[in-house]
């Protein structure tokens, strides 16, 4: 992953790479709103507010969940402190907060409505982040011609995806839940139509999963058990969360590969073409191996997708 130039730039964007956008050119973006936005209602509760209402019933104080991962905490705070990510301390605190994440996640998780969800995609369209020079009329159309061959494909049917256009050269495309894949006019103008459509079949994986909606009840849980921490655990807290949501993401990483090569095979693309976009970043730069990268190597999602060709189909 290409780490974003402003923090205003999603964690989960610049997934497949390349884009770099100057820091006055974001600035000056964040300043602007589009004219054109789809509103939303000002009585839509935020989905962080829904989430932190939902969590903090399910998480009371006194909650022995919370005492576990606090003990986990406590335990590997040396190793956290030292940065030896491979101790068992650390392993065992990881795994402690991802399985109290992935039991709220099931019961979180089918409470938010999909209304909920496209009102957050709108939120960030609305937020800034686009200026009045992107969604240039022909990369548009061209990106909305793949979609309307992809979404003929989808899977959740009270959903129709939408593109929303940097008009930055580069490959970089995020979701931010709901119905929007955002994408660079690198992808739709410079590459092979086939190769757009497994980046754009990707995103769409990612929303059809929910994937962006999982990571945001991540981060709640992670409020909830932050704000009750005393002073010194707050730094290893916080630490070994990032190890377990990087992990969690190099997870939906594969999920989102695997969804595409489907969806595209549904469609009468060829699911090589996905392979052949991640070939295309590995050899642009050198892939960041590390406990917290948010992206699995190329080469590992390479070799699963060829190993998955024979069972799909070319």
């Amino acid at each position: 992953m290409v780490q974003p130039v402003l923090k205003a730039l999603p964690r989960r964007a610049l997934r497949l790479g390349g884009l770099r956008r100057s820091n006055s050119g974001r600035e000056q973006a964040l300043r602007r709103v589009r004219a054109d936005s789809l509103r939303i209602s000002e009585t839509e509760v935020p989905l962080r507010q829904q989430l932190d209402t939902l969590i903090a019933k399910l998480l009371p104080p006194g909650d022995q969940r919370l005492g576990t991962v606090l003990q986990a905490v406590t335990r590997a705070k040396p190793a956290l402190e030292s940065r030896n990510f491979a101790h068992g301390d650390v392993e065992s605190g990881v795994r402690a907060f991802r399985s109290l994440c992935d039991d709220i996640d099931k019961v979180v998780l089918p409470r938010i409505s999909t209304a909920a969800e496209v009102a957050e995609a709108r939120r960030f369209v609305q937020g800034g982040f686009f200026s009045a020079a992107d969604n240039p009329p022909k990369s548009v159309a061209a990106a909305r011609s793949i979609l309307d061959r992809l979404n003929q494909h989808r899977i959740r049917r009270n959903l129709e995806y939408r593109p929303a256009v940097v008009n930055e050269p580069g490959i970089m495309a995020f979701g931010n839940g709901g119905d929007q894949v955002i994408l660079s006019r690198g992808i739709v103008d410079d590459l092979p139509a086939d190769e757009a459509a497994a980046i754009f079949a990707h995103e769409i994986a990612h929303l059809e999963q929910r994937h962006y909606t999982s990571l945001q009840i991540v981060g709640a849980v992670r409020r909830r058990l932050g704000s009750g921490l005393p002073p010194d655990l707050q730094k290893p807290f916080s630490t070994l969360a990032n190890l377990a949501t990087a992990g969690l993401q190099r997870e939906q990483e594969f999920l989102a590969d695997r969804g595409a090569a489907r969806m595209l095979a549904r469609a009468g693309i060829s699911p090589g073409s996905l392979v052949a976009a991640l070939e295309r970043l590995r050899v642009a730069g050198p892939e960041t191996i590390s406990p917290l990268a948010d992206h699995p190597p190329l080469s590992a999602r390479i070799e699963i997708l060829e190993g998955l060709a024979g069972q799909i189909g070319r």
